[in-house]
């Protein structure tokens, strides 16, 4: 059932599509406070309430630790990065409803993360604030004007929460960080306790089952299979109980709720680890490298540790001491075989393609990216050992970078005038790899690019050589 957006699950006898009752028409909207003012008072950019929706989102909408598994495209957060920057976020919040209210969502997640005050509301900005009458009103008349709303889950992550008392026809969860004439807490440096535990308990059992607090219980509440409404709310409890969080602990409000509603998310309880193989030219050993989704935030994230493990394994110093990660990350390409053949290879080049594969059971190999390869977004590199020459042979031919089609040309063919003793077999290794740049590219990708080329030193001698395609130039290098 969580695996349902790629394997479906068809009944044998009627022919129908099994929906999962998490995530099959769901749908959330997602609120971060205002928060611009330091503990001295002044101005800050940085909101914490923002940050931890943000991670809220990626926790809910990820295919990797599956959750809630719900649709992008269904999860709404206000302020959005894209909104039109003379729209209020209480408009923002009502455009959001009107959204949710055009698609067939059943259950609504509602989260807010802020500062509230008991007799105006959330407050959303400076001056502004968001009544929770306004936000029953908002969820009651989607129930009516739509009339399939069923059910909402609300998480208040606030001071002295309000409870939402909503129409009787609507089920209810509303979990809260503390009671309602209580205060809650967040922090600059780890932002609110509640949201992050919830956040925690959704992956702990993914993630290995650690808590962040050494010797805490709290992964005992989880049972395998699903999370329900009891199991998060006593996981989140387990932390006031051992004095990590502040305050009399999380509150919690029903109703119209049997057993089944009870499940709010999956307890995937099998250790996520993505598997790779480093497979690198001139080292016959596959090197095996495990990475955890909670080791990197992005999908180049994920390269960057594939780029340290490269530089330990294959050539034994640390990335940190030559300054090429971010380089070297962006040269690696994660693999799969899609035939018998040696051509029969597909990049991985993004997460949905690499959670596809992983879901699939594929071999991820890490490799550099083959020459040919090269692309206005795929950039290549080579390693090149006692290469101390390959500078300097470029400062020699004086032309100026990025190298346009004319340039390489040339550059080709002023080292084929130089003394061929000069030219030792790493030399050599790097003008066959300018040959087959320009030979692939040189009707397409050279017309309108020029090629940048970076060197690198590296201890053991060893060079570091990074290309990529940048848009041309207006004037030629010819011309400067």
């Amino acid at each position: 059932m969580r695996n349902s957006y790629i394997n479906p699950i068809v009944c044998h006898t009627c022919g129908n599509t099994i929906k999962p009752f998490i995530n099959e028409n769901w749908g959330a909207i997602l609120v971060s406070g205002y928060d611009k003012t330091d503990e001295q008072g002044g101005e800050e950019g940085a909101n914490v309430f923002h940050e931890d929706i943000v991670k809220f989102k990626d926790v809910i909408t990820s295919k990797v630790l599956p959750a809630m598994c719900l649709s992008e495209e269904n999860v709404i957060i206000v302020p959005g990065d894209d909104a039109n920057s003379r729209q209020t976020i209480d408009n923002q919040i009502d455009e959001a409803f009107t959204v949710l209210e055009q698609k067939d969502i059943r259950t609504l997640l509602f989260v807010y993360s802020g500062h509230n005050n008991m007799e105006r509301g959330f407050q959303i900005d400076k001056n502004k604030y968001y009544p929770i009458s306004t936000l029953r009103t908002r969820l009651n008349t989607l129930k009516q004007s739509v009339g399939k709303l069923e059910k909402v889950i609300a998480i208040v992550d606030c001071c002295e929460p309000q409870l939402l008392d909503l129409d009787k026809s609507i089920k209810v969860i509303q979990l809260n960080a503390t009671g309602q004439t209580e205060e809650a807490e967040a922090t600059r440096g780890q932002g609110s306790q509640f949201l992050s535990y919830i956040i925690q308990a959704f992956t702990a059992s993914a993630n290995g089952g650690k808590c962040k607090h050494p010797g805490c219980a709290c992964i005992e509440h989880l049972k395998p299979g699903f999370i329900t409404v009891e199991d998060l709310w006593n996981y989140v409890d387990e932390h006031r109980k051992n004095g990590n969080m502040f305050g009399n602990g999380p509150s919690k409000n029903m109703q119209g709720i049997d057993w089944k509603n009870t499940i709010i998310a999956y307890n995937y309880d099998f250790e996520v680890q993505f598997k790779f193989t480093i497979d690198w030219p001139g080292n016959s050993i596959k090197v095996p490298v495990c990475v955890s989704p909670n080791m990197a935030t992005s999908f180049f994230a994920l390269k960057e540790i594939l780029a340290d493990e490269v530089i330990k394994h294959v050539y034994g110093f640390n990335t940190n001491d030559c300054g090429i990660k971010s380089e070297l990350a962006d040269i690696l390409s994660i693999e799969i075989d899609t035939g018998p053949k040696l051509y029969n290879v597909e990049e991985i080049d993004n997460e949905k393609k690499l959670l596809l594969a992983w879901n699939s059971k594929r071999t991820l190999r890490c490799t550099p990216r083959r020459l040919h390869n090269i692309d206005t977004a795929k950039a290549v590199g080579l390693f090149l050992k006692d290469s101390t020459k390959v500078h300097t042979k470029h400062l020699e031919c004086n032309i100026q970078q990025p190298f346009s089609l004319h340039d390489l040309e040339m550059f080709i063919d002023m080292l084929e005038h130089m003394e061929t003793n000069s030219l030792d077999e790493s030399f050599k290794e790097y003008t066959d790899a300018l040959d087959i740049i320009i030979h692939r590219n040189k009707e397409t990708q050279l017309q309108d690019n020029d090629l940048q080329v970076s060197f690198f030193d590296l201890p053991d001698n060893y060079t570091f050589v990074y290309m990529k395609f940048v848009p041309k130039l207006q004037v030629s290098s010819m011309q400067n």
